[in-house]
């Protein structure tokens, strides 16, 4: 734990006792700033090389034949212009099955590569 003449930072060894705090904060409508634990973190891939014109659903239901759990998926667009690009953004839960998404290279017929999403920072 820290203090500073304004704030107070804790760093908590489990997730009971970050949930504990957590409940607390919103019970005293309390100004608090938390960080989400890692556990609790969604993986966020990228799978590029696919066709923009298919259904995000038939893709969803790909990945669940590979035992895949997907949250949320959409097709990319380019910053400048608005068009889609190939990329889909993919959103899944956090487990041990879901990490096998990046070592995928194919997925339906085609030929894709899976790459964890970074944030650009800064002006587009």
């Amino acid at each position: 734990m820290k203090i500073s003449k304004t704030s107070l930072k804790i760093f908590l060894q489990t997730a009971y006792a970050y949930h504990m705090i957590q409940q607390y904060i919103d019970k005293q409508q309390l100004k608090a700033l938390t960080y989400m634990l890692p556990e609790v973190k969604k993986i966020r891939a990228v799978i590029r090389g696919m066709l923009i014109d298919m259904p995000t659903e038939e893709r969803a239901k790909e990945l669940s034949e590979k035992n895949i759990t997907v949250d949320e998926i959409q097709v990319m667009t380019n910053k400048r212009n608005g068009l889609p690009m190939r990329h889909f953004l993919t959103t899944l839960v956090k487990n041990e099955d879901n990490q096998k998404i990046y070592n995928m290279t194919q997925l339906g017929y085609m030929k894709v590569k899976v790459k964890a999403l970074q944030k650009k920072y800064g002006p587009a």
